[in-house]
């Protein structure tokens, strides 16, 4: 096994991430999981092969994962030798803080997950995604306030755009707390999308990545059509959540993995991964194994270094996703995204306050963009707005593709790209600048939606 820093940060890492979510009792959503009996050989077998990194989530299998990866932790490993990671955000009751990154959600499912995982503290909290509905100022300090508590070591987040990630961090700068050390992330050679933004951010701060679906829920790793696994015979063409998993077009990228693997007479999942690993941004791809082969495959795809003829066959069939991508939505896709899809679908107000924005002058014109709803929406204007093929408001449209990064400004502050004066530095860090007049009404004239909670413009970077 490799091993390697988090980003920037002190974390010695394995270059693989054992993924939990398998390890958990079976639920109706997750019926492919494995259960702790089932979970024991790949633990055995993770150890073996030094895959130190474990992460696992409150929400998986409704807590039991935490349960589980604790007690396999302390039979076959120990805590001093196991980098455990472990993530919030997702509800786990319906108390006000069940769910959600407010300060008392934090502190509460941080503590609830401490003592499932039977530990007294976590080398990586995540936050699971990106909460509009709660100040980034009061994350930040709670998730600040773990730290310095000795319940946390270090802090990471996961699936969400990229100027959420920038205004999180920044919030952090600002008021001396402790910032993120790393993004989990969807990437594989059917979901390309975070090289757009996502990776150039990670690059220039420095911020580890971990990579969640790297074979793109197995496609990449299965002759194209192939639905002999349980998931796959279940789930055709979309995921358990309803995100569409591939398009047609996929199937040349999935037969050129298909050909290399013959070639050099290994598994297709080690090609998939070995793609992955190339990128010097991703530090450590997340396993979600199941079987031992699938730990082995990954293993393997350590000792690959593909040529650039390899590379070229494999990143040339590749179109951008012009699909609602679960890239953001990840394991919990809300049901807005599936109401595009569905005119018919009854509740497709349900879920997360967002609506999507669609732009026709863009290449990804079908691609979704998380904005927060300025007033509610009904299931009706959802219909008529899938019927039309326009955005559910004419105001909201999408930023065209491979923009500058965004960030929502605050009342009194807005975020700024300036030059970064360290020597032998030649790139850009977000800095904080107080607004003039001046570049008030130019924000006001490049914005794209309403602010969160309707405080304020979404501002686009701008030259300070």
């Amino acid at each position: 096994m490799d091993y390697t820093r988090l980003g920037t940060s002190g974390l010695k890492v394995s270059r693989l991430t054992l993924g939990c979510m398998t390890f958990s009792d079976p639920t109706p959503m997750a019926d492919w999981s494995l259960g702790e009996e089932g979970s024991a050989p790949l633990f055995r077998q993770a150890v073996d092969l030094g895959i130190t990194f474990w992460d696992t989530a409150n929400v998986y299998g409704a807590g039991t994962s935490e349960e589980i990866v604790g007690r396999a932790m302390r039979e076959y490993s120990s805590r001093e030798e196991t980098v455990l990671a472990t993530k919030i955000y997702w509800p786990m009751h319906q108390g006000p803080g069940g769910g959600g990154l407010s300060r008392k959600a934090v502190l509460e499912q941080v503590d609830a997950s401490l003592t499932r995982l039977g530990t007294d503290y976590v080398d990586l909290m995540q936050i699971h995604r990106f909460d509009p509905d709660v100040p980034v100022e009061e994350t930040m300090e709670a998730l600040h306030d773990v730290v310095k508590a000795g319940k946390v070591r270090y802090l990471g987040a996961s699936s969400m755009w990229a100027w959420q990630f920038a205004k999180m961090q920044t919030a952090a700068q600002i008021n001396g707390w402790t910032p993120f050390v790393s993004m989990q992330d969807q990437y594989n050679l059917l979901q390309r999308e975070e090289e757009r933004e996502m990776h150039g951010l990670l690059r220039d701060q420095g911020i580890g990545n971990m990579v969640w679906s790297p074979l793109g829920g197995g496609v990449v790793a299965r002759a194209w059509g192939d639905k002999s696994t349980k998931r796959a015979a279940s789930y055709p063409t979309q995921d358990q959540f309803g995100c569409p998993l591939f398009l047609d077009s996929d199937k040349a990228i999935v037969d050129a993995v298909e050909r290399i693997a013959v070639d050099r007479g290994v598994s297709m999942a080690t090609i998939g991964l070995a793609w992955v690993l190339k990128n010097p941004v991703v530090d450590s791809p997340i396993i979600g194994a199941t079987k031992a082969k699938h730990l082995t495959d990954a293993a393997a795809a350590l000792e690959i270094t593909l040529s650039d003829d390899e590379i070229a066959a494999l990143e040339g069939p590749y179109t951008p996703a012009s699909r609602p991508s679960s890239e953001h939505r990840g394991e919990g896709c809300p049901s807005w995204v599936a109401a595009l899809t569905d005119p018919e679908r009854p509740d497709s107000t349900h879920g997360h306050d967002a609506a999507v924005g669609v732009d026709d002058r863009s290449p990804r014109s079908r691609y979704p963009v998380r904005l927060t709803r300025p007033r509610p929406v009904s299931a009706t204007s959802v219909r008529a707005a899938h019927a039309a093929k326009t955005p559910l408001y004419p105001q909201l449209v999408a930023p065209t593709a491979m923009s500058p990064p965004e960030a929502i400004a605050p009342t009194r502050r807005v975020l700024a790209y300036k030059p970064d004066a360290r020597p032998g530095r030649a790139t850009t860090r977000w800095n904080s600048v107080r607004p003039t007049p001046a570049t008030t009404a130019k924000n006001q004239a490049f914005s794209t939606c309403s602010r969160s909670r309707t405080t304020g413009p979404v501002a686009k970077a701008t030259a300070a």
